[in-house]
């Protein structure tokens, strides 16, 4: 039984407690998050609706009558990179079962209350990732804007052209053909524009977003319906995700490169990745 007490300060501080005691159990059960639209019965009063297990967060719209929505969901803290250094009370949580409750209001309010075990974790409320972005989304609610240039597509777009420079030909790249690859634009055939706009297109995350919900498929973009349900700030986090390593772009394109070419791609793939 969890002893997590309410540090109250606003109505969706009790009710995200409250949430995290009524369904971690079944939660638990499930393996996987629960859902729950919040509507507000008072200023001080929300009233939960369990959404269920079926509902996938991804692509979810709520009603108009939803003021808020949480998700429970239970698992492991870890750092995602090597250097982070986490704050004592998670890194003693590392490794250990988390149960956690994230809402979000429609004003954008988020709350967050994490417990391992029956002690509560003292923790900042997060201000970014893809649950809160999925949240936000599910409201309406903007989502933090891009934090890196959508020139990060260059790489892949390059190696795309590499690949298709190299066809079936057994002959490996020099450096000189590698960089005659190198797109200054996105190539059309990898990209939904004319030539006259390509340019432009590459500099707006959210002019890519547009691309994408109105039928443009690619590896790199989630389905059409994703990506207009997304804005410009979740879709470039989505997109810059799935773009593969500079390691990996490499050694996908060793076998296509001279050695000297294959270490210089991978120099200017790292340069790039560092926009």
């Amino acid at each position: 039984m969890h002893h997590l007490q309410p540090q109250a300060t606003s109505a969706l501080d009790v009710v995200a407690v409250d949430l995290l005691r009524r369904h971690l159990a079944e939660v638990r059960h499930a393996g996987r998050p629960l859902l729950v639209a919040l509507h507000r019965d008072s200023p001080a009063e929300y009233r939960p609706e369990a959404l269920g297990f079926d509902v996938e967060i991804l692509g979810y719209a709520a009603a108009s009558d939803v003021d808020a929505i949480a998700l429970i969901a239970t698992g492991h803290v870890r750092p995602v990179a090597s250097h982070v250094e986490l704050m004592a009370e998670l890194a003693a949580a590392a490794r250990r079962n988390i149960d956690l409750a994230c809402v979000v209001s429609r004003d954008g309010t988020v709350v967050w209350k994490a417990c391992a075990g029956a002690e509560t974790l003292r923790v900042p409320t997060p201000d970014g990732g893809q649950m809160l972005d999925c949240l936000r989304r599910a409201l309406g609610v903007p989502t933090p804007p891009p934090l890196r240039s959508p020139a990060v597509l260059e790489g892949p777009l390059w190696a795309v052209r590499l690949a298709a420079a190299a066809g079936a030909d057994t002959v490996k790249l020099r450096w000189s053909q590698v960089e005659a690859c190198r797109p200054s634009t996105p190539p059309r055939a990898a990209w939904p524009t004319d030539s006259a706009d390509s340019g432009a297109l590459i500099d707006s995350w959210e002019r890519l977003r547009v691309a994408a919900a109105a039928g443009f498929t690619s590896m790199w973009v989630p389905p059409r319906q994703i990506c207009e349900w997304m804005d410009a700030g979740m879709f470039s986090r989505w997109v810059a995700a799935s773009i593969p390593s500079p390691a990996d772009l490499t050694a996908a394109m060793r076998h296509f490169l001279e050695p000297p070419a294959a270490r210089r791609f991978y120099h200017e793939l790292t340069r790039i990745a560092a926009r």
